[in-house]
């Protein structure tokens, strides 16, 4: 049996566009689809209030399972091949989803939930689930869908290359040209020794750009009907992918690239993009 694509739910306007995005995923890719709704016991968020003013467990229940069941329901009417599986679970949201990304072939989260501050771009479960879920995480924002390519950051790294392979195939399957780039800088260019890089620097582009197309390579070879369009930009990474995944229908990113410290999860180019994005950002680990 396929592994289900797993989409979180809080009744939050960010997480019902996710649930949308992950059915048509779902249903892109064939696979079932498992909506989860995590809570945690008002004792536990209120510890200090006295218990005759902490609200209602079995309303928080019932009012979470009413939300559950009308995406669900939604889902399977605009969706109607594909099955859906609707779990309540009293848990701690984002270690519910983490523990569930185990059995998932894809995590989705919104961007941001119902706790998350005015303001706040990304909320601290979409942060966590990014950060420690199993496999890919598609972080969705709260924006309409766009109808654009598909984009992707690569440096080389394990999980750039990685990225690179589930970009091909995001194309492929949504029959949409992949924008492939690599963002690259001459360090010292500006400092004393300007002059000297200053000569070398079309021969470090002409280098940068042979490493651009040996990256896409094997991509282009399995996936031989997929335009591909590579993009050599010098800049940072965030700032280069932020500006080619405006009007993206998906943005692929490695969980952590050539710069990343040995044991960081995410890093800081990854959780950059999750802030800034505007279109949805997987997340791939190595």
């Amino acid at each position: 049996m396929t592994d289900p694509i797993l989409v979180g739910l809080d009744g939050s306007p960010p997480s019902r566009r996710a649930v949308r995005w992950a059915a048509a995923e779902a249903a892109l890719r064939g696979s079932p689809l498992r909506i989860l709704t995590a809570f945690v016991s008002p004792i536990q968020l209120y510890s200090v209030i006295p218990r005759s003013q902490l609200p209602d467990l079995a309303v928080l229940q019932h009012d979470a399972r009413d939300r559950l069941t009308e995406q669900a329901d939604a889902v399977r009417a605009e969706f109607p091949d594909v099955s859906v599986h609707a779990d309540l679970v009293e848990q701690e949201p984002a270690k519910a989803l983490v523990e569930g990304s185990a059995e998932a072939s894809l995590t989705v989260v919104g961007q941001r939930g119902r706790g998350a501050l005015a303001g706040m771009l990304l909320g601290s479960v979409s942060d966590r689930v990014a950060t420690y879920a199993s496999g890919t995480v598609v972080v969705v924002p709260d924006e309409p869908a766009a109808g654009g390519p598909v984009v992707v950051g690569t440096d080389g790294s394990a999980a750039s290359q990685r990225a690179v392979a589930v970009a091909f195939e995001e194309a492929d399957r949504r029959r949409t040209e992949l924008v492939a780039v690599r963002a690259w800088l001459a360090s010292g260019l500006d400092g004393p020794n300007r002059v000297a890089l200053v000569l070398d620097v079309d021969e470090m582009a002409e280098q940068e750009r042979r490493l651009l197309e040996e990256s896409l390579a094997e991509g282009r070879s399995k996936h031989p009907d997929v335009p591909v369009r590579p993009v050599l930009g010098y800049g940072s990474p965030v700032a280069q992918l932020g500006e080619q995944a405006e009007g993206a229908r998906l943005l692929v990113v490695g969980s952590r690239g050539r710069g990343g410290f040995t044991g960081m999860l995410l890093g800081s180019t990854s959780r950059s993009l999750l802030y800034r994005a505007r279109c949805p950002v997987a997340v791939v680990r190595p």
